[in-house]
């Protein structure tokens, strides 16, 4: 062949060697054609993913109160539950178990899937659960109030290697919600204290049974990554993607530089998330979790033990003010259920009148002056009955009464040297010849120090002296003109008072009670996140407006949960998360005053009752009525102030594929689906072709263009 094609001349080749490459690309096309018209595109294993999140992550103890929202995501890819949340129905699904619930829904019984594995290559038991949930969880010294109180009472045993029993002590609807706890390895903590299973260096080097497992872990100061793979053993659905990276930073600005070395994150600000819109690598996902942020009223504080003054205290607040850091990204709610308000808008008319009937009042400050005068203790009795005044004479007596058991009696550091104890009279000589009375304003101060040593102040008297008649009326005129009651402003803002004061001259008004004290609140929160602060101080400002003093304390997290423990707030700006359990016992009924979440303080009966009626309501409409009406006590109650729900936002590189993102009770709820997601694809035979399929595949599509060619013409 190639001697015939030898003696072909040049141009004959150059022909033939074109006419060869188009039939050769030609046919390329039509095998290309073939092929992808018999075949489907299908998930294929490998590629990576790298994550990114604000915070530490340093200890991978699951059941610790305190975990980083890192760690949290990392913890639901090593470790499993017995039950898990399905994100696309928001149902408890089966995990490591199937379960069966008895008639009387007071025993649980679940049964181990065959053939678990830890991470290591031990076997998972019921062992392992009865561990986790009997030793750790209800160990009375194991530091997470809330699981703890989750478990009380239940009974937890191991029928057999496969099966584990929880008797209830009584009907619960809520149970099956608490089995989504990860399980630990009862071969490797067992001889770890409780108390000290959250700090032991044990958790750097996790062993779970989850679809990954820790392949390294470096740190660099506040800074972490963090590598998992997949686990070939995995009992469930084994992950397409291999390899997961998690990287932490140490803030919201340091995440969104480095978002184009990341291919998800989460917890960007509203201002970054607006700039990723005309990025078309990244797809946003915003959805809203069933947590809330509030205002919790402390009602062992006598401030709040009158309702009028608590829901006063909520009619003024705006919301819209205190929501500002989180544009276009929240709910506003009245209840802990994330009930909207429709259209909520904030009644500044209202407001206006929220105290009209409380016992606060609003005062100016020379009002308040007065008052305070009034409540001065003043044992003085002569001259002018112990009241100040002006006077021309240059010598006179100041007498009074001292109380029992006075041992001296002391005027400005003077010691009187004739004070009788015995008869509790006192005199003391006003005189411009011994220096005991001046041209001007004289002030006299009286204490009293018993046979202990303490020291209390028992009276004081203003005397003007002057021979000048003129000037000893203007001094009292001028007393006169500070208790004339002014006439009242109206607090519209901030802004408007500060007008009103240049306007007329007149003092700032405050809200204070029949005696003249000042409604001064102390509103405790923490440092994260750090829009906490910028809600505390707004809210400093808008109840300024309305003559409230509002002292803020911003605590590190070990102070913030010290103060918390003590109940050391009258207010506590905090969030709250029911994640996937809808029970609010934990957080409303009184029994979790001292030591659980009950941050109001609060006691209910009606409250209490429906509480534990939730509880015990299997059908879901049963259950809902219930919800409605506890939600209706709360607001009229007031034990808290319900601010708003914030969104939570989620930053996908658009090569990862398959994400499903229904339902969610927490952050990480989004990696529930993991073992969908893939990045690589490759293509499958619908069928195994034979050529005469070939040929009638060509035949149709040639006849196909055809037909279209006839159209166009």
């Amino acid at each position: 062949m190639f001697n015939f094609f030898r003696n072909f001349t040049k141009k004959e080749k150059i022909v033939t060697l074109i006419a060869l490459a188009i039939f050769m690309f030609s046919s390329y096309q039509v095998g290309e054609a073939f092929y992808l018209a018999k075949t489907e595109s299908i998930p294929a294993d490998g590629g990576m993913i790298t994550f990114g999140a604000v915070g530490e992550a340093r200890l991978f103890f699951p059941l610790r109160v305190d975990l980083t929202e890192p760690e949290r995501e990392i913890n639901s890819l090593i470790f499993s539950g017995l039950l898990r949340f399905d994100s696309l129905t928001g149902e408890m699904i089966s995990d490591l178990a199937e379960m069966d619930i008895s008639s009387d829904r007071k025993v649980y019984t679940l049964k181990l899937k065959e053939n678990i594995f830890w991470h290591d290559g031990e076997k998972l038991t019921a062992e392992d659960v009865v561990f986790t949930f009997h030793d750790i969880i209800q160990n009375p010294d194991f530091p997470n109030p809330i699981l703890r109180t989750n478990f009380t009472d239940i009974n937890i045993s191991n029928l057999d290697a496969r099966t584990v029993i929880f008797k209830l002590p009584r009907p619960y609807a809520f149970f099956p919600q608490n089995l989504n706890i990860p399980i630990l390895p009862k071969h490797i903590l067992k001889n770890i204290n409780p108390t000290e299973l959250a700090s032991s260096p044990i958790n750097i080097s996790p062993i779970g049974s989850g679809p990954y497992k820790l392949k390294s872990f470096v740190s660099e100061g506040n800074s972490q990554q963090i590598t998992l793979q997949a686990f070939g053993a995995y009992y469930g659905s084994r992950p397409r993607i291999p390899s997961l990276v998690f990287r932490t930073f140490s803030s919201e600005s340091e995440l969104a530089t480095n978002l184009n070395s990341l291919n998800v994150a989460h917890q960007l600000n509203y201002q970054n998330l607006i700039a990723l819109k005309n990025n078309f690598r990244f797809k946003i996902f915003d959805f809203y979790l069933p947590r809330y942020i509030a205002l919790f009223l402390n009602l062992e504080k006598p401030v709040f033990n009158d309702r009028k003054t608590r829901q006063a205290l909520a009619t003024i607040v705006n919301k819209e003010i205190l929501a500002q850091d989180f544009p276009q990204a929240r709910i506003f709610i009245d209840t802990p259920y994330l009930n909207q308000i429709k259209d909520y808008k904030f009644d500044a008319e209202l407001a206006k009148k929220a105290f009209d009937n409380t016992i606060w009042k609003i005062r100016n400050t020379n009002e308040i002056k007065k008052k305070e005068k009034e409540k001065e203790i003043n044992l003085i009795n002569e001259p002018n009955a112990g009241h100040d005044f002006a006077t021309a004479k240059n010598s006179f007596f100041i007498q009074g009464q001292a109380p029992v058991g006075t041992k001296k009696i002391i005027i400005n550091d003077y010691v009187l040297k004739k004070f009788d104890s015995q008869k509790n009279i006192w005199t003391y000589l006003a005189s411009v010849e011994i220096g005991t009375l001046k041209k001007g304003l004289n002030r006299y101060e009286v204490f009293a120090e018993d046979v202990g040593g303490k020291k209390a102040k028992i009276g004081a008297l203003q005397i003007f002296f002057d021979i000048d008649e003129q000037k000893r009326k203007e001094w009292e005129e001028k007393q006169i003109k500070n208790e004339i009651v002014v006439e009242n402003i109206n607090i519209d803002s901030g802004a408007q008072l500060a007008q009103n004061i240049v306007n007329t001259g007149t003092q700032p008004r405050i809200l204070t009670n029949e005696v003249g004290e000042q409604l001064t609140l102390n509103l405790l929160t923490s440092k994260n996140p750090p829009q906490y602060e910028a809600i505390a101080n707004k809210l400093k400002k808008m109840l300024v407006d309305y003559g409230i003093k509002l002292k803020v304390v911003i605590a590190d997290e070990e102070e913030f949960q010290n103060l918390i423990k003590k109940h050391d707030y009258d207010i506590l700006l905090y969030g709250q998360s029911l994640d996937y359990n809808q029970d609010p016992y934990a957080f409303w009924h009184s029994t979790q005053n001292v030591n659980g979440l009950n941050f109001s303080q609060y006691n209910s009966f009606p409250a209490n009752a429906l509480l534990i009626e939730m509880r015990e309501s299997f059908a879901k409409a049963r259950l809902r009525e219930k919800l409605s009406a506890f939600s209706q006590i709360l607001k009229n109650d007031v034990p808290a102030i319900f601010l708003f729900t914030p969104a939570s936002h989620l930053v996908f590189d658009q090569k990862i594929k398959n994400i499903e993102i229904k339902h969610v009770g927490a952050n990480h709820d989004f990696l529930l689906s993991i073992n969908k997601w893939y990045i690589l694809e490759k293509r499958k035979w619908l069928k195994i072709p034979s050529i005469s399929e070939f040929w009638q595949w060509l035949e149709n599509e040639l006849k196909a263009k055809s037909e279209k060619r006839k159209v166009v013409n």
